[in-house]
């Protein structure tokens, strides 16, 4: 039987290849202090990578990329996400920034959804559950 209640915690837009940029975030330190304690992006953080959502809520977000994912589930992530003014109506913020954790990883197989042009590019995509301290900022109006 399928399950009738939504269990989400926010509402879910299902976007149109919105950009976000992915970096690792470094390791606290053992004493529980930031990495970076004034909260810039020192050389201790990782190359961003480039990535496009589909799915985005407060809660986290599903995205694509074309190269291999350098992370594993459990690993703490920075993500950047800015919704194009076109999209805005779909979801209730403009840009989505701070910390998450990768939940997931897939290889996704070419050209094995409908309509889909089969591609020579190699697909992933990346679960990230957004940490309770994301920022979310409303576009102006």
């Amino acid at each position: 039987m399928r399950n009738l209640f939504e269990r989400r915690r926010f509402r879910r837009a299902s976007l149109d290849a919105v950009p976000v940029t992915l970096r690792a975030c470094p390791a606290p330190a053992a004493d529980g202090t930031p990495a970076s304690a004034d909260g810039s992006l020192d050389g201790s953080w990782a190359q961003p990578i480039q990535a496009q959502a589909r799915d985005l809520s407060l809660a986290g977000m599903y995205c694509y990329v074309t190269a291999p994912v350098p992370w594993s589930v459990g690993e703490l992530v920075h993500c950047t996400v800015v919704v194009p003014s076109e999209q805005a109506a779909t979801f209730p913020f403009a840009r989505v920034l701070g910390p998450g954790w990768v939940v997931r990883v897939d290889q996704i197989p070419r050209g094995r959804r409908a309509g889909e042009n089969p591609s020579s590019e190699e697909r992933f995509g990346i679960a990230v559950a957004f940490a309770s301290d994301v920022t979310a900022l409303a576009a102006a109006q």
